[in-house]
């Protein structure tokens, strides 16, 4: 942590030097974060990441030999794991084009294990042309609509409606027109890997995956549709210790739109597609015969949310749809899927998460009640489709409070 601290003092050092000296600096640094507080009290167990921060489902029953569910207790949890920092870098002009960077990190981890210590969240080189720009590094997925995205002050309350990761690519963006641009990319999935038995199911295939999106923006509305093709290797050794070079591929779509005006916005988007699980959504993949070849699990997600900022308020309502909409083929065998709970797994979930935010200057006083309904159920060897579902529901009560520099 003090290390981290220590690069940036020094790199805000360099840029002050520079201005003593009344010499125009070669590169220029900006430095910038917030100290963040929460809290929050959950009134299910549920299935969450960093140290409960990562909200996404409530947990299924776990009945217990007097009939008692051992998952319907609450918990409380403190934090301020989410303080983050960064230093954003302009260079000179190289091949024609303006150069800067990027460096982020805050302290949630990169494993559940490790929450705490220093994650490094965004690390990217940017070249920009009059027309067109280059990315290279680590960055947001693209189906990740930085121009369209939730924006409730908890940390990913959009998740599993809605991707979240960042990861190592090579991105390139051109301007078709003043409103509508290309983005085509090359990306590794880094830490949000896909579910299954080998750790680096996309490092093993050797490929990787591509995404091209178009972005439409003008005036007070923007849209932007994605398409994301992976290639996984969900093992490499069958049970008996045999060589197994199987892949998978899957295709997945996103639209998503927005209107602002004078501080009001409407947003809404649907996602599309198969083993959603490296995006933390609903989704994954199974053996699909006795060959060891597999079948993606599709999921289809919907989200919308509404707000609007007045004097020092901000009120926002989001709400989310994910739907498992099941597999081509029949299950054969290993399901993979995202968190599964007590031997079941996600028919449908539901979200409903007003944001009442009081804003003051740099500092951000926030409440969130969020309550997610998510229904398990049974996936057998031979089904398409999950079964007997059953709902359960969760109410998180959250406190934020937000200090920015």
């Amino acid at each position: 942590m003090r290390q981290f601290f220590l690069i940036i003092s020094l790199l805000g050092c360099l840029s002050f030097t520079g201005k003593a000296q009344e010499t125009k600096p070669t590169f220029e640094f900006k430095f910038y974060g917030f100290v963040r507080y929460e809290g929050f009290y959950d009134t299910r167990n549920s299935v969450t990441s960093r140290y409960n921060d990562i909200y996404l489902f409530p947990k299924a029953e776990n009945i217990a030999n007097n009939g008692d569910d051992l998952n319907s207790k609450g918990k409380l949890t403190m934090f301020g794991y989410q303080t983050r920092a960064g230093v954003k870098i302009s260079g000179p002009e190289i091949l024609g084009a303006k150069t800067s960077a990027n460096i982020e990190g805050d302290f949630m981890g990169t494993a559940e294990a490790v929450t705490g210590q220093l994650r490094l969240r965004h690390a990217y080189i940017k070249m920009q042309w009059e027309k067109s720009n280059l990315i290279f590094g680590q960055y947001w997925h693209p189906m990740f609509a930085t121009q369209i995205f939730p924006a409730a002050e908890a940390t990913a309350p959009m998740v599993p409606f809605f991707p979240l990761s960042r990861n190592p690519q090579i991105r390139f963006t051109y301007n078709l027109t003043n409103s509508l641009s290309l983005s085509v990319a090359a990306l590794g999935h880094g830490e949000y890997k896909s579910v299954g038995a080998n750790t680096n199911p996309q490092v093993e295939a050797g490929i990787p995956e591509f995404t091209g999106q178009l972005a439409y923006t003008k005036g007070i509305f923007s849209l932007t549709a994605t398409i994301a093709q992976r290639t996984i290797k969900p093992n490499t050794a069958t049970t008996s210790n045999a060589t197994l070079d199987k892949t998978l591929s899957s295709v997945n779509y996103s639209l998503s739109a927005s209107v602002k005006k004078n501080g009001a916005f409407a947003k809404t988007g649907a996602l599309y597609g198969g083993n959603f699980s490296s995006l933390k959504m609903i989704g994954g993949y199974a053996v699909s015969d006795a060959d060891n070849n597999y079948t993606n699990i599709n999921t289809l997600s919907l989200w919308g949310e509404v707000g609007k900022t007045f004097n020092n308020f901000h009120i926002a309502l989001f709400g989310g749809y994910a739907k498992n909409m099941g597999s081509k083929d029949p299950i054969m065998g290993t399901i993979y899927y995202l968190a599964p709970s007590e031997g079941k797994y996600i028919d449908y979930t539901y979200r409903i998460y007003p944001t009442i935010c009081y804003c003051v200057k740099n500092i951000r006083f926030s409440f969130e009640p969020m309550y997610t309904v998510t229904s398990w159920g049974d996936f057998n060897v031979g089904d398409k489709k999950v079964t007997n579902g059953k709902e359960v529901s969760n109410t998180r009560l959250l406190f934020a409070v937000n200090y920015s520099f």
